[in-house]
């Protein structure tokens, strides 16, 4: 019996021409897959419809009752402007989803986590030139034959404890904190480990960023915070000369960095809402039942 999943796009067109040759792998290694290919709004091009459209696409995908999963393309920008759009009453009375995306789908993940509890996976998505290096971690998830995972950590600053427990909650930095203050955004992160990632930021945005989970006290009750790749950095500092003075910033939560989710080939997935755990050098977690 094959696994069904819908496939979305809630973000960028694809235009890497990858998205055919991503569905028929996807239905060689077993899965059923559902996709309705999106017609271009010639007035944003950018985006891969206009945002109603991707918006009641994206709740179909979510309210069907036959799917488990709803698998992102790619992210890109405009998951966000879905986000009011979307009908939160009567997608309370669906059987929960679990939608799997990263980079843009972070507001996505946030908002579904916020307004419905559903827990989605931070991970690699199929219409990208790096889905073939994170893809088998992806497929053992989501046939159920795995619901656990774990990443490498390097701790930084005097805070860093050889052990914290928490839950998992993050993504996309520049994605995530314009949500703060609005209701899509948790109202606390109480016990949580926070995760982090970027691409293509600049030191000071990162930093500006960084001072908004700071300034709106939502770091309040955070047990940790792992940060992992920012890639294509603009500037002269290195990626931990940033995360250094983030944690510097943040001397009362234990900090650490990780060189195994980002925007790179080797893209770990992270499963919003599971129980986590490090243990010296290494964070595990699992999503349980």
């Amino acid at each position: 019996m094959s696994c069904l999943i819908r496939l979305v796009e809630p973000s960028s067109r694809e235009v890497s021409g990858l998205l055919s040759q991503r569905i028929y792998e996807l239905e060689r290694a077993g899965f059923e897959v559902r996709h309705e290919p999106m017609p271009m709004d010639w007035q944003w091009p950018i985006n891969s419809a206009s945002a109603s459209l991707r918006a009641q696409t994206l709740c179909t995908a979510l309210q069907d009752p036959d799917v488990d999963f709803v698998v992102c393309a790619r992210g890109g920008q405009g998951a966000s402007d879905l986000l009011p759009l979307l009908p939160w009453e009567a997608l309370q009375q669906a059987r929960p989803k679990t939608l799997v995306g990263f980079s843009d789908i972070t507001s996505l993940h946030a908002a579904l986590y916020t307004k419905l509890g559903w827990r989605g996976i931070h991970g690699p998505v199929p219409a990208t030139r790096t889905w073939p290096q994170g893809r088998d971690a992806i497929l053992a998830l989501l046939r159920g034959e795995t619901r656990a995972g774990e990443i490498s950590l390097q701790p930084i600053g005097p805070a860093a404890k050889a052990s914290v427990q928490g839950w998992l909650f993050g993504g996309c930095l520049a994605v995530l904190a314009p949500l703060i203050g609005t209701p899509y955004f948790p109202k606390s992160l109480e016990g949580a480990v926070l995760f982090l990632e970027d691409v293509g930021e600049s030191p000071g945005r990162i930093l500006r960023m960084w001072n908004q989970f700071l300034q709106s006290q939502v770091l309040e009750g955070v047990r940790g915070v792992v940060v992992g790749t920012f890639t294509e950095l603009a500037g002269s500092l290195s990626a931990l000369e940033i995360k250094q003075e983030m944690a510097r910033r943040t001397p009362q939560i234990p900090f650490y960095s990780s060189s195994d989710f980002g925007h790179i080939p080797r893209n770990r997935p992270l499963w919003i809402g599971a129980e986590a755990e490090i243990l010296g050098e290494r964070l595990s977690w699992e999503r349980g039942k």
